[in-house]
C-alpha cells in the first residue's frame, strides 16, 4: 500500500499562489515522489480565495493570529480555521503520514511567517493558520519546510521518518499488544541507537515496565520517544 504524504500544492508546480505561479522543489517530486503518493494542497485557493488572488498577512497576536487581505482588510481566519479542521479530518481518513510545508506562508509556513500589528509593523514570527492545526493535531508525523529538504542529509532523514512513522502507526493503531511491541521495539533496536543510545534506554525501560501503564498512556509515551530519537542526526556515517 502506498503511503501519502500531504505537500503544499505549489511546491509540486501546480500555478496556485497568489500571483499566479508556483514554487517547484525538485527534490520533493524526484526523491519524495519515489517512495510516496504526494497529496496537493493549497489551503488558500481551497479556501475559495482564488487564484490570483490578493495576498495575505497575518495580524494580531501569536496565540490568535488573524489572516487579513493585505489591501482590502478582507478577514479569511474563520474561513481558513474551518477549512483546516475539515481537511485534516480527511488527511487523517487517508492515513497521511507525512508533510512538507510553504516557508514563510501565512497558511502553511511552519515557523518563520510574518506577524503584523496594526500599524503594519512586524512583531515577530509565528506559524500559519493550516499548519498550526495540522502540526497541533498530528504532533509525532515529520513535518517540513521545503528549504530544508534541499539539504540531502535532512531529506534522508525525513523519508526515513516516514518510512518509521508508518510502521509505528500500524504497530500502534492496528495490533497493540505486549508482544507486538516487544518485536517491533526489537526490530528496531539498530535503527533508534543508530540515532540516539539515549532514547533506546528510555525506551527500553519504558517496555520493560508496559505492565504498569494503561495502553493509551504507554502508547503516547512510547510514540514521542521513537519519533523524538529519529529526529536526531544519526551517529552512523
Amino acid at each position: 500500500m502506498e503511503i501519502n504524504i500531504g505537500a503544499s500544492s505549489c511546491l509540486l508546480g501546480n500555478k496556485v499562489r497568489y500571483d499566479g505561479t508556483h514554487k517547484h522543489v525538485k527534490p520533493i517530486r524526484d526523491e519524495l515522489g519515489k517512495n510516496f503518493n504526494l497529496i496537493a494542497v493549497c489551503p488558500e485557493a481551497e479556501t475559495g480565495m482564488g487564484v490570483p488572488r490578493e495576498k495575505v498577512d497575518l495580524n494580531g497576536s501569536v496565540d490568535k493570529p488573524r489572516m487579513i487581505g493585505a489591501e482590502t482588510r478582507i478577514d479569511w481566519t474563520a474561513k481558513m480555521n474551518r477549512y483546516s479542521r475539515q481537511k485534516l479530518i480527511y488527511l487523517k481518513a487517508i492515513k497521511l503520514r507525512g508533510y512538507i510545508l510553504k516557508e514563510g506562508s501565512p497558511s502553511c509556513g511552519m515557523e518563520k511567517v510574518k506577524l503584523y500589528n496594526e500599524k503594519g509593523k512586524i512583531l515577530k514570527k509565528a506559524r500559519g493558520l493550516f499548519a498550526n492545526c495540522l502540526m497541533n493535531n498530528l504532533p509525532l508525523m515529520p513535518v517540513e519546510e521545503e528549504e530544508k529538504l534541499n539539504d540531502q542529509k535532512l531529506l534522508d532523514n525525513f523519508i526515513l521518518r516516514v518510512f518509521a512513522y508508518d510502521r509505528l502507526c500500524n504497530i500502534i493503531d492496528k495490533r497493540f499488544n505486549r508482544k507486538a511491541v516487544l518485536e517491533f521495539h526489537l526490530d528496531n533496536k539498530y535503527l533508534i541507537t543508530s540515532h540516539s543510545r539515549k532514547h533506546y534506554k528510555l525506551l527500553d525501560q519504558l517496555v520493560a515496565a508496559i505492565k504498569i501503564y494503561k495502553p493509551n498512556e504507554f502508547k503516547e509515551q512510547y510514540s514521542t520517544l521513537f519519533m523524538e530519537a529519529l529526529k536526531v542526526t544519526s551517529t552512523i556515517n
